[in-house]
C-alpha cells in the first residue's frame, strides 16, 4: 500500500511539475507527453483488475504503465527448438515473448525450411519453354517456375552423327543441348576427328582392365569414338 501511495504521488509531481514549465496557459498549449517512472514499464493496455497497471494521461495523451516486480528474476525465453532474433525475416513465423518487463522477439526456423515443389508430374524449370504451358509457385517468399507435364513435346537431340553421353570426358569436345526442361550433353564428332583424339580415362585411383572379373565393380568410359573398362580400386 505504501508503494503503491508513493508511485502515485510521484505521478502527480510530474504532472504538477510538467504544468508549471508550461506556464499560466499550460491546459491550451501543453505538448508534453506523459511517462512512466523508473520501476515501471510502459504497455499497450492494462488488464481489468491488474493493480500492478496504471493509466498515466498528460496533456490529452494517455499511456499505460505497469509495475516492475522487484522481486522478478525470471528471463525471457523462445519455445523448446526455436530462436531468438532482432527481427523477423519475411514469411517468418515470430512472435514476442515477455518476463519481468523484458521482451525479445522468438522465431520458428523451421516454417520455411521445405523446399517449394511443382504439381504432381509437373516439372520446375529454370524458365517457362517455347510453345510450354507454365506456372509460378512461391514459397517462404522464393519464386520458382513449374511447367505443366505433356505441355511442352520437343525432345532435345544431337546433330547427326555425334553421340550422346551422359558426361562430357575430360579434353572431348561436346556441347549441351536443352529442350523443354530436359538436357542432353553431346559429342561433337566431327571435331573428335579433327583434333589430336583424347584417350578415355578412367576416375584417379581405378584401373583400365580388358575385361571386369566376377566380383569387381566396373564402369565403361567413351571419348570420340574410343571405349575402356575401368574397375573400381577395391574399398573405392
Amino acid at each position: 500500500m505504501i508503494v503503491k501511495t508513493l508511485r502515485r504521488l510521484s505521478a502527480a509531481l510530474l504532472l504538477s511539475l510538467t504544468l508549471s514549465a508550461c506556464g499560466d496557459d499550460a491546459i491550451g498549449q501543453c505538448d508534453a507527453y506523459p511517462a512512466c517512472n523508473a520501476d515501471q514499464t510502459e504497455v499497450e493496455s492494462c488488464e481489468e483488475g491488474d493493480e500492478s497497471c496504471h493509466e498515466n494521461t498528460l496533456c490529452g495523451s494517455t499511456i499505460f504503465c505497469q509495475d516492475i516486480p522487484t522481486d522478478c528474476a525470471a528471463i525471457p525465453q523462445c519455445e523448446p527448438g526455436h530462436e531468438e532474433v532482432e527481427s523477423c525475416i519475411p514469411g517468418g513465423e515470430c512472435y514476442e515473448v515477455t518476463e519481468c518487463g523484458a521482451t525479445i522477439l522468438c522465431e520458428d526456423p523451421h516454417v520455411c525450411d521445405d523446399e517449394p515443389g511443382c504439381a504432381e508430374d509437373d516439372i520446375q524449370v529454370d524458365s517457362c519453354p517455347e510453345d510450354a504451358t507454365c506456372y509460378e509457385r512461391i514459397a517462404c517468399d522464393v519464386t520458382f517456375v513449374c511447367q505443366e507435364a505433356g505441355s511442352c513435346n520437343e525432345v532435345p537431340v544431337c546433330n547427326e552423327g555425334d553421340a550422346l553421353v551422359d558426361a562430357c570426358p575430360e579434353g572431348a569436345p561436346c556441347y549441351v543441348r536443352e529442350a523443354c526442361g530436359q538436357t542432353i550433353n553431346c559429342e561433337d564428332a566431327e571435331a573428335c576427328g579433327e583434333l589430336p583424339t583424347p584417350s578415355p580415362a578412367c576416375d584417379e585411383g581405378d584401373a583400365v582392365v580388358d575385361s571386369c572379373s566376377a566380383d569387381a565393380t566396373c564402369y565403361e568410359r567413351e571419348t570420340c569414338g574410343q571405349s575402356i573398362i575401368c574397375q573400381q580400386a577395391v574399398g573405392g
